[in-house]
């Protein structure tokens, strides 16, 4: 009885002790994401200012706005961080045209790390393909972590590839989806991390990187209903494809 009562004793401080840390970390997750916001404010303050000063000037407008809605989608990472219980919170979802929200975040790493390291891209997006309910936010950090790991992969002059296409007419009703792939002619995965490529803290970068993207990426094409996979890419390289239904 004695040694039951301490095996019990022993179990609520290990639970009591586990609930402490994920109270920590949420108190100090709050406190980040309060003092980011307050910059992001303040930023987004003197990108309205600059947009008044700068009326008539619509190139000037649209890089204004592309910088306003990068902010305000660092605030919504943040936001995030206030909920670490690893229950997902619900997602408000809109319908998505997946091609062009694909074309919009290409076109940010154009003008970036693309243009930096002359990497060539090429978009392939398949004619009428029908939007899907989503959360436009969250897919643009899935999509932007993806190409953000194929420049950092590539050499001066890399090529990368995406298309979105339909897929599952060929099969049952309600199969029916829409898959994103993004390639690279990078080198590829080490085969010593192919088998856990989306778990935290795996990765064959120096740099001091985390080993995070992927993971993340996971989770939140998880979260969104879809599925995602990696191959080799023939002739070498880097393949990810992502599948979303159209009738989820």
């Amino acid at each position: 009885a004695f040694r039951l009562y301490l095996n019990v004793i022993n179990r609520k401080t290990a639970e009591d002790l586990a609930r402490e840390r994920v109270e920590a970390v949420q108190q100090v997750a709050r406190s980040i994401a309060h003092e980011i916001n307050n910059p992001l404010a303040i930023l987004q303050n003197y990108l309205s200012i600059l947009d008044h000063r700068l009326a008539g000037k619509p190139d000037i407008h649209e890089e204004l706005v592309m910088f306003n809605a990068e902010i305000s989608r660092i605030g919504n990472v943040c936001a995030q961080l206030d909920d670490l219980s690893g229950t997902p919170p619900p997602h408000a979802a809109s319908p998505v045209d997946l091609g062009s929200l694909l074309q919009e975040c290409l076109g940010l790493f154009q003008q970036s790390l693309f243009q930096h390291q002359k990497i060539t891209s090429y978009l392939d997006v398949a004619p009428q393909l029908p939007t899907i309910p989503s959360n436009p936010d969250l897919l643009r950090q899935i999509f932007g972590n993806l190409l953000k790991n194929a420049a950092e992969a590539l050499p001066v002059g890399g090529k990368v590839w995406l298309r979105c296409e339909s897929i599952g007419h060929d099969r049952k009703p309600g199969t029916e989806g829409i898959r994103i792939t993004i390639e690279d002619n990078g080198p590829g995965i080490s085969p010593a991390l192919a088998g856990k490529l989306f778990r935290a803290g795996v990765t064959d970068k120096d740099g001091g990187h985390l080993g995070i993207g992927l993971a993340i990426v996971k989770k939140l094409v998880t979260e969104l209903g879809g599925s995602i996979d990696w191959c080799p890419r023939s002739g070498g390289g880097t393949c990810f494809t992502i599948d979303f239904l159209t009738n989820i």
